[in-house]
């Protein structure tokens, strides 16, 4: 997964929902209601329309195992898992009482996304959608999965049909606003989001996608407005502190950064814990290169544009020197680092690159990346002609640079490949599989040539221990 991750938060207007966490006996109170189509008094209790009581149930799912909102729940697994089997079971069961509802069915969807399988939820939304081809809720969800699956015309048509049917929903421009945006379709964009603010002008989360869109069309100043009016009304919304730092950063203030920054570390939650280590990185450069000038940044994009080109043209020295002149004037970027050694992992040098790493991991011992790609360098340092002990030590050295990147990103899909391959160079075969396995049942999918290594891989180790 790249670590350069955009910060987009597709989090709109919640549903009322309770405030403190459900007991069972709440829960088992509100599934005799559902069980019994006893909408009206959910209506009552939760101020919410009968269109919204599907998407007020998956909320309700949400609070039970202590998550933040309907879209983060269909975007991000529980940390607990546990308690994410019991929801999908809890919801399984329920759908099943009741065939013939759509919103149990609704709920069950919303419970197969949390547990990361997203494929699951669209169909079953889809058959949600059969039963009841106007309900604006489940186009929506179904926008989600699309947009987390990367089918982004799916999810534009599913978004744009949930407006049609209820044009009065801020959250559903808000989505659409965020798609538009990674489609490139700027202006568009920010039609949308100024018309979900205009319906609810006090929505935090608002604000927070329409500074995002605004920076990202390069209006730093603009979107810098919109995330100190998203903090205002929503001082829990950590990304927001985050982003707004990076966009002060663009602007060159330092000073202010770093307190959004230190913000963000305090108050950010568990599920963005590798967003807090990005945090901690860029305070940390900060705080030790003060003398860094403000156009640092861009002087890197361009080495790095430079080097990129070079590579392309198939001048691998040239892209060596651009990539070390970045490094160099800032000697803080990991993705420099990363960058420079890449370049030494296919060549007879993987010393150099290892000693790249060796030097960063010096002055930050959090990079993930850094780790990962130096235990890479060393698996692919081992020779045939080296001794037995001498290849054993060299993999010995690469398995605790990979469990290392593991332990600060237990959910990162490349460490836990590439460690499958030195557990398998080890003979430890059991080891290998089961990193493979989590490889494989990732909800946030590796890509499709890491995955089919891996698929193989397994494939080969299960018949070799003739399972």
């Amino acid at each position: 997964m790249c670590a350069l991750t955009l910060f987009v938060c597709w989090l709109g207007v919640s549903a009322s929902i309770p405030q403190q966490p459900l007991l069972d006996s709440t829960l088992i109170e509100w599934e005799s209601r559902i069980v019994a189509g006893d909408w009206s008094s959910l209506c009552d209790q939760t101020s919410t329309t009968e269109e919204e009581i599907g998407q007020f149930v998956s909320q309700l799912a949400c609070e039970v195992v202590g998550r933040e909102g309907a879209s983060s729940f269909l975007i991000e697994r529980t940390p607990d898992e546990l308690a994410g089997r019991i929801i999908l079971n809890w919801a399984g069961k329920l759908a099943k009482k009741n065939k013939g509802n759509y919103n149990a069915l609704f709920v069950k969807g919303a419970a197969l996304a949390n547990a990361g399988r997203f494929e699951d939820a669209v169909e079953c939304l889809s058959d949600v959608l059969k039963m009841n081809s106007d309900f604006a809720p489940a186009f929506s969800e179904r926008s989600v999965l699309r947009f987390a699956m990367a089918q982004y015309s799916d999810a534009l048509d599913d978004i744009n049909w949930a407006i049609k049917l209820s044009p009065d929903h801020a959250t559903y421009y808000s989505n659409r606003g965020t798609l538009l945006s990674m489609l490139d379709r700027g202006v568009e964009a920010m039609a949308d989001l100024d018309r979900a603010i205009s319906m609810v002008p006090n929505s935090g989360r608002l604000y927070y996608n329409r500074a995002n869109i605004r920076r990202k069309l390069g209006h730093h100043e603009d979107a810098l407005i919109d995330y100190n009016w998203a903090v205002q009304f929503d001082t829990t919304l950590a990304l927001a502190f985050l982003n707004r730092a990076t966009t002060l950063l663009d602007l060159g203030d330092t000073a202010r950064a770093a307190v959004d920054l230190s913000k963000f570390i305090v108050i950010a939650p568990l599920s963005q814990v590798q967003f807090r280590w990005q945090a901690r990185h860029t305070l940390y450069t900060i705080r030790h290169r003060p003398s860094v000038p403000a156009d640092t940044s861009q002087f890197v994009k361009n080495q790095l544009k430079q080097g990129k080109g070079a590579l392309n043209r198939g001048d691998t020295a040239a892209a060596r020197e651009c990539i070390q002149t970045a490094l160099n004037q800032f000697p803080v970027c990991w993705f420099c680092v990363c960058e420079l050694a890449q370049l030494y992992v296919k060549s007879e040098n993987q010393e150099v690159g290892i000693e790249v790493c060796n030097r960063y991991l010096q002055f930050d011992s959090l990079r993930t990346e850094v780790y990962a790609m130096r235990g890479l360098l060393r698996l692919n340092s081992v020779r045939g002609d080296q001794t037995l002990s001498a290849t054993l030590g060299k993999l010995t050295q690469a398995e605790a640079d990979l469990t290392r990147a593991i332990q600060l990103a237990p959910d990162a899909v490349y460490p836990h490949y590439i460690r499958a391959i030195v557990y398998d160079s080890m003979n430890d075969k059991k080891a290998a599989m089961a990193d493979l396995r989590f490889v494989l049942g990732q909800s946030d999918d590796p890509d499709a040539q890491t995955e089919e290594a891996a698929r193989k891989l397994l494939q080969k180790l299960e018949l070799h221990l003739g399972r």
